[in-house]
């Protein structure tokens, strides 16, 4: 033993060890130790960068989820993501325009894969729509979120309901900011729920337009 971590011969050992003591439920700075030890080993082991990148931003420490993500696209240029994991932890980061950047690169190689996993692409286009209301591009925002609410709605997986009904909400904010109430009101009554902000929003909206029996019945 060094370091507490047990020792194994090569870096797959380190990665698959990495992988089990997450599952295990270890903390997390034991699974980045582990996952440390295997791209020491093999600096050419994607996936174990691409785990170290997500644990690395799980725990807050971005700038290194953020050299994790740039050592594998030094490797794998098509790795959407990496550039998708790059993107959040440039967005937390607030190193926004670099962020969207990212987001359009895994945003467009997202499309071109086959297998991908629907919530993840769909939090991909939330979490850009996010960011451009941030920066307060609400057209380009409601596009995104439009994007991100399609994938789920062609998905109709009743599971998907909670966060469909966020997509929902934060389009619907975004309207509302915009002043923009009547479509407000219809895309928030489009989900199944609500968080607080939207139907606080919902409720304000219903009021500025003298709707008060719609008000009474939301």
């Amino acid at each position: 033993m060094s370091n507490g971590l047990p020792q194994y011969s090569s870096a797959e050992d380190y990665y698959q060890a990495g992988l089990a003591a997450l599952e295990n439920g270890a903390t997390c700075q034991t699974a980045i130790a582990l996952l440390r030890q295997a791209v020491e080993l093999a600096p050419e082991h994607l996936d174990a960068w691409y785990e170290l990148a997500k644990q690395q931003r799980e725990t807050g420490d971005y700038t290194a989820a953020l050299n994790a993500c740039d050592r594998i696209l030094a490797l794998d240029l098509d790795h959407n993501h990496a550039w998708a994991c790059r993107a959040a932890a440039l967005h937390d980061l607030q190193r926004f325009t670099e962020a969207i950047a990212s987001y359009e690169r895994a945003l467009a190689g997202f499309a071109d894969l086959p297998d991908v996993d629907v919530l993840d692409y769909s939090d991909l286009w939330a979490n850009q729509g996010s960011l451009l209301a941030h920066l307060g591009r609400s057209d380009d925002a409601i596009a995104s979120y439009d994007q991100a609410i399609a994938l789920l709605e062609a998905e109709d997986d009743p599971e998907n309901d909670q966060t469909l009904g966020a997509y929902y909400g934060d389009k619907g904010n975004i309207l509302f900011s915009l002043g923009h109430y009547a479509e407000a009101i219809d895309t928030y009554n489009q989900a199944y729920s609500l968080e607080a902000i939207a139907q606080e929003n919902r409720c304000k909206a219903y009021a500025l337009l003298g709707r008060e029996q719609e008000l009474l019945d939301a």
